[in-house]
């Protein structure tokens, strides 16, 4: 006796036509467009690619504030820059994503006015405020804004339309 074997659909989906770029372009954004052009493979590769970019231009950016200044206070280490990390590209539910985050091995640095050690990424990022010090860098600096001109220069050829959420701690920054 032949097993009987159940009849399947099998569901094909039409690459819709377009009147013009504009509709194309509307449904190259929608997730079923999305899914057509890439697989999940060549979106972990883009991903990759861009957040290797994107750690491109936080380096350039860091190195544009080095070289604006000699210390005389303190030497430089170069651990800052040491300590950007391009991580994994992953999947959770039917989103991907990648992060590029600061080794703090290298990030946090001893404090060259006392007290606690200081998250170099976020200090150079907002700069801070320290009253009872008397030197100009040590007594408060504006921040150098590295990360927000690093995601705008990206944002400027941003070809997959990806977002950049960046956060400090779990509170979003931008």
């Amino acid at each position: 006796m032949k097993p009987k074997l159940k009849k399947q659909k099998l569901k094909v989906r039409r690459m819709p036509t377009f009147n013009n770029l504009a509709d194309l372009n509307k449904f190259l954004s929608s997730a079923i467009g999305q899914q057509l052009l890439f697989n999940q493979d060549s979106i972990k590769r883009a991903l990759q690619s861009e957040a290797e970019r994107l750690q491109k231009y936080l380096i350039e950016e860091i190195d544009k504030h080095l070289m604006s200044y000699q210390p005389i206070e303190y030497e430089r280490t170069g651990a800052w820059l040491e300590s950007i990390r391009v991580n994994p590209a992953k999947r959770v539910g039917n989103e991907f994503s990648i992060s590029i985050t600061f080794d703090d091995q290298f990030a946090y640095h001893t404090s060259a006015i006392g007290g606690e050690d200081g998250y170099v990424p976020w200090l150079m990022e907002v700069g801070w405020k320290d009253h009872s010090k008397q030197t100009p860098h040590f007594k408060g600096f504006k921040g150098t804004h590295y990360i927000k001109n690093a995601v705008e220069r990206w944002n400027q050829d941003n070809k997959f339309g990806f977002e950049i959420r960046v956060y400090h701690g779990k509170e979003r920054y931008i």
